[in-house]
């Protein structure tokens, strides 16, 4: 719903106006209302993106009657009104905005207040009594909080984007090299609590950090999924598959009906998949009323999901809009996306979304459903198949487990039985050896592009992952919640909207509705060969078998097509000329064969390795 910034000195509280241009650098987050709050240890900055309540009186910063506390956040607390009328009955509160609960809660409860709130958010407060600041970040990670702490003068810099965080002038701009490693050799992207520039972080996923005078700063988790799973529950002879669905459908719905609250125009992310056609049945249930579907297509109708798309729109009587993405202007609006996204992607994919995102807005739309989470909560993704199948081995004779495995891939339409040797390899390599396959779980063998000398000095900066389940597949769902997939996911879709003052939900994120996908036994999660079972099943009825068991496709892009026509100018610009920013990462002569050997032949080439090569040196360039 907004952005939020500051600067916290408890030593220092001259700020200069040169050090504070937090507002018109995240201007596009909250155009709505803006507003500076200073005070004698603070510099804090909102933008505000009005979405409940639009009146005046739910402008923030929000204060205590005493003003010893002081808080301004970004997201939405859905359950808001569950907590004025559970513990605030006799409250005044000044708005009908769902942020304005959050000071009564932390002088009622402390920072476990965070327990009782459900939503996407980001907080900061501040304790002028205690001399204490909290930066908060909501249990998944949807909504973004980055920070820079200064240890020699104990100063800490926060902001919704990381070009926020460099509004402090005194912040140096510099790579972090241990990042780009990651990126280039591992294809992780958001995987850590850093970021491509040095000494700039993320607030954790479900944590708070605390910043109190003369203590120093510590980050504290708050959640984690890991301590919600009964694993017991795969042992239990009694476990009831049927009861367990429909709670999980009435878990969804009721996370759908809390983030359909608003007062502005919404809208749908419409893919063509159960995901958006679960929302919008929901929708169309629950009488919503002027809604709108959009879908983003290429004209290249192997890339384009629009026919899906229509047919459900049709089915649930939503207005359906098209975004046809075939942008002549291609490299300056990859460059202005990158710009957008501050840090590199992992696929052109995502040109798309911001191209979306912009058809939102210019059709008075402020809210959209997304349906990030879905694979992951679900198990929808292909390369689920290697864990599930290493889950069963666990319990069944291994004379038997290929015979079942073979049974449940041979009547799949899901699968091509000419690849199944293949898809094993990809699928145990992505969860045993990465950086071997590209974000889909597909094996490739990368080009070797990256100077030694830069792979020994930071390959300390390999990953070190959790796997705290006996589980094989639910430590592959938890890995891509927390570190693979979702985590840029979420980027992606938080700076596509934002940038155009859209904001996405995303009702998959619900953590009871997590808890419950991850905690069903792995047995079922993938049935009859089946992914996403588990969410397919409840919505049988509403969707129709032909929706609810339509074969998955995995949404494709034509990102070889777009750098091998559109894009060549702009990488033939880059990698031809004599002034290359990233000469002490990639051996340039093996770069330049790699790119005339991509355009002189049809040679098969990972499209995903050359897209972070041409990322890597354009974000040296236009962002650093």
């Amino acid at each position: 719903m907004c952005s939020i910034s500051g600067i916290i000195d408890y030593k220092n509280n001259n700020f200069d106006k040169e050090l504070v241009d937090f507002k018109n650098l995240l201007f596009h987050r909250g155009p709505d209302h803006q507003v500076i709050i200073k005070d004698k240890n603070f510099f804090l900055s909102m933008n505000r993106l009005k979405i409940i309540d639009l009146s005046d009186n739910a402008n923030q910063p929000f204060k205590s009657e005493d003003s010893n506390f002081v808080l301004i956040y970004n997201g939405e607390i859905y359950n808001y009104k569950e907590l004025k009328k559970n513990y605030f009955s006799d409250y005044s509160f000044k708005s009908n905005v769902d942020g304005e609960i959050l000071i009564p809660l932390f002088k009622q409860f402390g920072i476990s207040f965070l327990s009782k709130i459900r939503g996407m958010y980001s907080i900061f407060l501040y304790d002028k009594k205690n001399e204490t600041s909290y930066l908060v970040r909501d249990r998944f990670g949807i909504k973004p909080l980055y920070y820079n702490f200064d240890n020699k003068h104990n100063r800490l810099t926060f902001a919704s984007e990381i070009k926020g965080v460099f509004a402090n002038k005194k912040i140096s701009r510099e790579p972090n090299f241990k990042e780009i490693y990651r990126y280039l050799e591992k294809g992780m992207v958001n995987a850590t609590r850093e970021t491509w520039f040095k000494d700039i972080y993320q607030v954790s996923q479900g944590c708070f950090l605390k910043y109190k005078k003369n203590e120093g700063i510590n980050e504290f988790k708050y959640y984690d999924l890991k301590d919600n799973i009964d694993e017991d529950v795969d042992k239990d002879k009694t476990f009831s598959l049927k009861k367990n669905l429909e709670n999980i459908g009435t878990l969804f719905e009721k996370s759908f009906i809390e983030h359909s609250q608003f007062d502005v125009g919404a809208g749908f992310h419409v893919s063509g998949g159960i995901d958006s056609a679960i929302m919008m049945a929901l929708a169309h249930k629950n009488k919503m009323k002027d809604s709108k579907a959009f879908t983003f297509s290429f004209k290249d109708k192997i890339f384009s999901e629009l026919e899906n798309s229509m047919k459900i729109s049709s089915k649930f009587n939503f207005i359906h809009h098209s975004s046809y993405v075939e942008n002549e202007d291609m490299p300056n609006f990859l460059t202005n996306v990158l710009k957008r996204e501050y840090e590199p992607f992992s696929s052109l994919r995502i040109l798309s979304q911001h191209h979306l995102y912009e058809k939102f807005k210019d059709n008075g739309i402020k809210v959209i459903f997304d349906g990030s989470g879905g694979d992951e909560i679900g198990a929808g993704y292909n390369y689920y198949l290697s864990p599930w199948l290493m889950d069963n081995f666990e319990n069944s004779p291994s004379n038997k487990l290929m015979d079942r495995y073979i049974h449940l891939t041979s009547k799949s339409k899901n699968f091509d039985n000419n690849e199944i040797s293949k898809k094993i390899l990809g699928n145990f390599i992505h969860f045993n050896v990465l950086g071997k396959t590209t974000v889909d779980g597909s094996v490739y063998e990368k080009s070797n592009t990256v100077n030694n000398d830069f792979k020994i000095t930071n390959s300390e900066a390999n990953l070190y992952l959790d796997y705290p389940f006996k589980s094989y597949l639910r430590n592959a769902q938890y890995n891509d919640i927390y570190s693979f997939k979702l985590p840029r996911c979420l980027r992606y879709t938080d700076r596509a909207s934002m940038h155009s003052s859209v904001e996405a939900r995303v009702p998959f994120l619900d953590h009871r509705l997590v808890e419950a996908c991850i905690n069903v036994p792995s047995l079922y999660k993938i049935l009859n060969s089946n992914l996403r079972f588990i969410l397919k099943k409840p919505f049988e009825k509403i969707l129709g078998k032909e929706i609810v068991y339509k074969n998955k496709n995995t949404l494709a892009d034509p990102q070889k097509r777009w750098l091998r026509t559109t894009l060549k100018p702009l990488i033939q610009d880059l990698f031809l000329s004599s002034d290359i920013k990233t000469n002490m990462i990639f051996d340039q002569s093996s770069v330049k064969k790699l790119i005339e050997n991509f355009y002189k032949s049809d040679e098969r080439v990972n499209s995903f390795f050359f897209t972070q090569i041409l990322l890597t040196e354009l974000w040296f360039r236009e962002v650093l």
